[in-house]
């Protein structure tokens, strides 16, 4: 896999141009420092969208495309808890004010990709999604397979969503049990990951629930070891 600054600089000459323009811009969103929908997880979307658009045989401009709809596709999300259809507008609107000219022509495009990430998701049938869009909606699914799941997920979504990390590993099982993915490339790079995921959950869980059974254990046996203040001491 590229890194990021190779994928920015279009070392490899993949796509159209380069992306320098956005990178920067989205380096100083408003957003950058948020919980989970931050600096962090934007590189990480496009990171697994160039790699996604490669295995897929995007052209050179529908690389580039992609590439543009992958890095602005949470700009200026707010960080909480609320209707995502507001984060898509916020992110277009910052699309509009900062395309480059010669990127102009394709907003339109760059606009109907990302508003394929809103969720829960508006159209929910493969079938009328842009293969662009299916790359975009599992490069967006994959950070739960990050290194920095833990941190991001766990930690960050959950601070988002004002819940707990405790609650945010539960709701993990059911939503790992039922992620599907929407190209061939995301279907053959995350789904062989899922169950391993699953397991790494639950024993997360179990490990939690055990420190707490031994918390609590550890509280009675304080409790019957006090001395009993109503006995008076002998003489």
């Amino acid at each position: 896999m590229n890194s990021i600054t190779e994928i920015v600089k279009n070392a490899n000459g993949r796509y159209v141009g380069n992306l320098i323009h956005y990178y920067k811009l989205v380096m100083n969103a408003p957003n950058a420092n948020v919980p989970y929908h931050n600096i962090r997880h934007m590189l990480h979307v496009l990171w697994e969208a160039y790699d996604g658009g490669v295995h897929m045989g995007l052209s050179p401009i529908e690389l580039r495309i992609l590439l543009i709809s992958a890095i602005m596709h949470d700009y200026d999300h707010i960080g909480k808890k609320g209707d995502d259809s507001l984060n898509i507008e916020r992110s277009i609107r910052a699309l509009h004010e900062n395309a480059l000219e010669e990127d102009q022509p394709l907003i339109s495009d760059i606009e109907n990709i990302i508003r394929a990430t809103q969720y829960p998701y508006v159209e929910t049938d493969p079938s009328k999604l842009t293969l662009s869009q299916r790359i975009l909606r599992d490069a967006d699914q994959s950070q739960t397979f990050s290194l920095v799941w833990v941190q991001s997920i766990v930690y960050g979504l959950s601070k988002e969503l004002d819940i707990t990390p405790r609650k945010m590993l539960e709701f993990q099982v059911p939503f790992l049990q039922k992620l599907s993915f929407y190209t061939p490339w995301g279907e053959n790079k995350f789904s062989p990951k899922i169950s391993a995921r699953i397991a790494e959950v639950k024993e997360m869980i179990e490990l939690l629930e055990y420190a707490e059974f031994e918390s609590a254990e550890r509280s009675k046996e304080k409790i019957f070891n006090q001395p009993d203040a109503t006995k008076k001491s002998k003489p």
